[in-house]
């Protein structure tokens, strides 16, 4: 199967592009005023905006994120640990051609999300050798196994490589899968 990349589909989508926060903000305020909202869950996740990505100079809301692994392995691995989650949760798998020719980083750091980024947390992302993850990685396994204890459903990327695309993603080409459904 052709390798590919994720992004959970945003409520109310606008279009076929994928914009990165700080764009939204000028292109659609309203969807940016919502969207930003997410990094006001946790203490933690408040520093992420500001953020500064190695490799790309850019800020974290500078970027589409998106994530190496289909999403089915992680609903598989909250559901086992008795965490509740929508089987209907939506995410596009974007093949890699959309993002051809766009600075793109892989960040895989191990530290609390207010940690600022290491150069050595990330790397350029080489689409001649890039491969999806077939299994959840054990850092973020332990982070669901935190989760479920606290009864909690946040941070469900925590522990997976992020990948930072730095520019908007046209979603054309992109086909929209259930999180719960088997590939």
């Amino acid at each position: 199967m052709e390798q590919a990349i994720y992004h959970m589909c945003p409520p109310q989508m606008v279009g076929e592009v994928l914009y990165p926060l700080n764009t939204l903000r000028q292109l659609y305020p309203d969807i940016y005023e919502r969207e930003r909202l997410k990094y006001q869950d946790h203490p933690s996740r408040m520093a992420l905006p500001q953020q500064v990505i190695p490799k790309l100079n850019c800020l974290w809301n500078d970027v589409v994120q998106c994530s190496p692994i289909h999403p089915h392995l992680l609903y598989l691995a909250l559901r086992e640990r008795g965490l509740a989650v929508q089987p209907q949760r939506t995410f596009f798998r974007i093949p890699l051609l959309a993002v051809r020719g766009i600075p793109i980083v892989i960040v895989d750091a191990s530290g609390p999300a207010a940690t600022p980024l290491r150069e050595d947390d990330v790397c350029l992302f080489d689409e001649a050798s890039y491969r999806e993850l077939d299994a959840v990685p054990q850092k973020a396994l332990v982070w669901y196994d935190r989760l479920a204890r606290r009864e909690r459903r946040d941070g469900l990327f925590a522990g997976v490589p992020h990948i930072m695309v730095q520019g908007p993603i046209s979603i054309a080409q992109a086909r929209t899968i259930c999180w719960g459904d088997s590939p």
